[in-house]
Order: structure tokens, then C-alpha cells, then sequence
């Protein structure tokens, strides 16, 4: 049977352009200085001017892009300092909501499916729906964390696939996936400590490979 990804739990859409856009500056497939349209952008993501517009205002309050005087946005030359900092937040806060969702967690039915959903997309080797499962398996994690503040700063620092030009994409999903199952075991056997670790080891990999990409020190 067809899986229907569209009962997936996803961020808002300003939230997901600025994510798919984070990625392409992180990852270094725009080099600094590419200008960013909005009406480009919208169409390749399939989505309108509004959430563009929107996630242009987020990534200029963060540094990543910046506007000219002809109104025309342009990608910042981003430091790795910029990019460990932003990764070592992510560390600390998404440590943090798997810690607190591990002692209130009881019912793992939603995870384990979005997992069976990420299992087959990869089998389909269909990169937008796993996408979709890896950032509503994290979701489903801040949600059940218990604090509304926490997943709203967690959406706000997602930064989609996180695939630097150094890993070749089945590597880092095939990856994901297996640390995704970990997590719910950790969950299932109420192994706290064992959770926060994975998530720490997952998320700092991804750290790792974006900054080994040649950029400005």
C-alpha cells in the first residue's frame, strides 16, 4: 500500500524554505555573493513568493543573507565559526528535548511509523520524501518534549538534510536512518542517557561534515 506522507507532520513553510535554503549556504552549493530570487526560489521549492519573502527575513536577521541597496539578496560569506556555534546549539537544545521526551514519551506508534516511511522513500531512493520523514521524526521529538518554547527555537535552527558537498547523500540517509532507530529503542527500554547520546552523536556528525567544506575562517 502507498504510504501517505501527506498526514506527516511538517514545520511551517516559512520554517521549511529557510531550512532548504540554510542547507545550500551550509553545504556550500552557492558560493557567496550568488544572488537569491525569490520568485526562482518559489518555484523550484513549490511554494509561493510569501514564505520566500519570509525566510529571507529570517536568514538576514542570522547573517546568511544580506540585502543590497536594489533590494536584491545576496548569500553572506559564512565563517565556520558561524556554522559550529549554530550546531552546537542545535547539540544542546535537541539533547535537551530528547532527554525531557524520553520521560514523557508512552505511545511509539508515531515514530516507528515515520520511520517505516523514511525506510521506504530511501528504498525509493526518493531524497524529498526522506527529507520530509528526518525532519518530522525530530519534530515529533520537540513536540513531545513539553515545552513549546524549546520546539519553536528548534524549528527555527533546523537546517534541512544537513549533507555537506563532502558526503554523498545514501551515505547520510542510510546513517540518519539507523541513528533514528536507535533513538526510538532508546526510548522503547527507557534509556535516557543512551537517547541523548545518540542524538548527540548524530547531530555532531552532521556538524562535522559541513565543516569540512573549504570556507572563511
Amino acid at each position: 500500500m502507498k504510504p501517505n506522507f501527506n498526514k506527516i507532520t511538517l514545520i511551517p513553510v516559512r520554517e521549511q524554505v529557510a531550512a532548504e535554503l540554510r542547507n545550500v549556504i551550509f553545504s556550500g552549493s552557492l558560493p557567496p555573493g550568488t544572488e537569491l530570487r525569490q520568485d526562482d526560489i518559489a518555484q523550484k521549492l513549490g511554494v509561493s513568493r510569501m514564505p520566500v519573502r519570509e525566510a529571507f527575513q529570517i536568514l538576514a536577521q542570522e547573517g546568511l543573507i544580506e540585502y543590497r541597496k536594489n533590494r536584491s539578496v545576496i548569500i553572506s560569506d559564512v565563517p565556520q565559526n558561524y556554522i559550529r556555534e549554530h550546531f552546537e546549539v542545535r547539540i544542546i537544545l535537541e539533547c535537551e528535548a530528547v532527554l525531557r521526551c524520553c520521560a514523557r514519551i508512552h505511545n511509539l506508534d508515531e515514530l516507528k511509523r515515520i520511520h517505516e516511511l523514511q525506510k521506504q522513500a530511501i528504498e525509493k531512493e526518493d531524497i524529498k520524501q526522506v527529507n520530509l520523514c528526518n525532519l518530522s521524526f525530530h519534530k515529533h521529538i520537540w513536540d513531545n518534549a513539553g515545552n513549546r518554547k524549546l520546539a519553536s527555537i528548534l524549528e527555527n535552527l533546523w537546517n534541512g538534510l544537513s549533507i555537506g558537498t563532502v558526503v554523498v547523500p545514501a551515505v547520510h540517509v542510510h546513517k540518519s536512518f539507523e541513528e533514528h532507530g536507535l533513538i526510538i529503542e532508546a526510548f522503547a527500554h527507557r534509556m535516557p542517557e543512551q537517547a541523548v547520546e545518540i542524538m548527540r552523536r548524530h547531530i555532531t556528525r552532521s556538524m562535522e561534515n559541513m565543516l569540512l567544506r573549504p570556507t572563511k575562517k
